[in-house]
């Protein structure tokens, strides 16, 4: 029995058509601190923020860096260092349609640089991309720092996946310069917008195929007295780790392959601390968005491909004997 070309092709078309079925996963992660900076709470009635003539900066450094992956093909990937009070702003990086006129206007028209519009749907028509992005200015110690971190993806056609990163952290050895020569209580004062999200179209993957998705942010602030070589407490612990600004988001179809979503702005404080006339103390500052994705055909459209490819085999075999 001889198999013509038209029905290879007929069942080629089968097959990329059920490829073409799967739909959007997507994560994204993105966490803006527009504000932080350290305030004297000593008197509760007048609380103050430090300024330079609390606290004098004598060195530190800063590093951002961004990076995106689609399907094992890297950006460029882009870092930058700065001195501590210095802007470190690491060139948005993005791998895939990144022109795409659909993606473009999900992002408000642009996808420039600590660009934080947030996107709560699919993309579509589908796209496949990936990007990542991060900067930090301004100083904590003393008017108020920023720093924005984001890690978007989004596959939406079978066998893809995607991962993007941005990062940054902080060092400041600072010399404390107290007025009076007194110690003060003091707290961390943080001005946010959290936003992290992962979605799974269960209507194509749930029960077929299999996809997963997961998006992080992540913040920690430390203080270590070199004076007295120990770590500030915050509350009994080492380190500042706000719940708002660390959020870890997953869904796979052999959970339930549905959307998640946490969003939340405001503002914030630490747990107060107590900062020593005279001491020398480091503040480091460590902030990573994070977004992973993968998607996988459903088993029909493996086997619809390979009875593809085994009949367009065996036409051409049947040709070349005639």
């Amino acid at each position: 029995m001889k198999l013509k070309l038209s029905s290879v092709a007929a069942v080629a078309a089968l097959a990329a058509a059920s490829f073409g079925t799967q739909a959007s996963v997507i994560a994204m992660a993105e966490l803006s601190v527009s504000t932080l900076a350290v305030r004297n709470v000593t008197d509760p009635s007048n609380i103050t923020f430090l300024s330079s003539s609390d606290i004098t900066i004598t060195g530190g450094s800063r590093v951002s860096n961004s990076k995106a992956v689609l399907n094992g093909v890297q950006a460029n990937g882009a870092d930058s260092v700065a001195s501590a009070t210095g802007s470190a702003d690491a060139a948005m990086q993005c791998v895939g349609a990144c022109g795409n006129a659909a993606l473009l206007a999900a992002y408000g028209g642009v996808l420039s640089e600590n660009h934080s519009s947030h996107i709560s749907s699919p993309i579509v028509p589908g796209v496949n991309y990936a990007l990542g992005d991060s900067s930090i200015s301004g100083s904590a110690i003393s008017g108020g720092a920023a720093g924005f971190t984001r890690a978007n993806g989004q596959v939406a056609t079978a066998t893809n996946y995607s991962n993007a990163n941005g990062n940054l952290q902080n060092e400041i050895s600072a010399q404390a310069i107290f007025t009076a020569n007194s110690t003060i209580t003091a707290d961390f004062f943080g001005v946010y917008d959290a936003y992290v999200r992962t979605f799974i179209d269960a209507v194509h993957y749930g029960g077929f195929g299999s996809a997963s998705a997961t998006a992080t942010n992540q913040f920690t602030l430390s203080v270590f007295d070199e004076t007295a070589g120990v770590f500030l407490q915050f509350a009994g612990q080492d380190v500042w780790r706000p719940a708002q600004w660390n959020r870890n988001i997953s869904t796979s179809t052999a959970n339930n392959g549905s959307a998640k979503e946490f969003h939340d702005q405001g503002v914030l404080d630490s747990p107060d601390v107590i900062l020593t006339s005279g001491h020398s103390y480091q503040l480091t500052i460590a902030q990573n968005s994070t977004s992973n994705l993968n998607a996988i055909p459903e088993p029909a459209s493996l086997a619809l491909v390979g009875l593809a490819l085994t009949a367009l085999g065996f036409a051409r075999r049947q040709k070349s004997i005639r």
